[in-house]
């Protein structure tokens, strides 16, 4: 993709993704320790660029049903775990007001990468604060944090 395509997508990403980190409670498949996966989504009632991106990043695209009759449909685009990560990184550059979420999502998912070796308690810690953390900078602590200029 060019530096435009990538640009456009960062500031749609801006304004209507998400990151986060999942928790599920359950063993990961290759150990006794809670499972926690990354989620990037967007959601829009247009689905042309979802689409678009759908078809260069893959992902699922699905429509949400309307609960109200004067209610648009929602389409949404998910990426997870290490499908993300390319995404993530194709972005990067261009991304302004989700980059701490951007890298917080990079960092974490890069530490997936285990090759079926057992995680450690310490790395489970670190995991679910950057859980944590990404539900911060998701809320109100981020807009406060930017409002402080820190």
């Amino acid at each position: 993709m060019t530096s435009d395509e990538l640009s456009y997508i960062a500031g749609f990403f801006d304004g209507e993704g998400s990151i986060t980190i999942h928790e599920n409670g359950k063993p990961s498949p290759r150990g006794k320790v809670p499972n926690h996966t990354l989620q990037v989504s967007i959601g829009n009632t247009d689905p042309r660029v979802l689409g678009w991106i759908h078809r260069n990043f893959r992902g699922s695209l699905i429509v949400r049903k309307t609960v109200k009759p004067n209610h648009r449909q929602v389409t949404q685009w998910t990426i997870r775990a290490a499908a993300a990560l390319p995404f993530l990184e194709a972005i990067k550059p261009f991304v302004r007001m989700k980059i701490e979420q951007v890298n917080l999502a990079i960092a974490f998912q890069k530490t997936k990468y285990r090759h079926n070796t057992p995680v450690a308690h310490e790395e489970v810690v670190w995991r679910e604060g950057q859980r944590q953390l990404i539900r911060e900078l998701n809320g109100r602590g981020a807009t406060n944090r930017q409002k402080e200029g820190t």
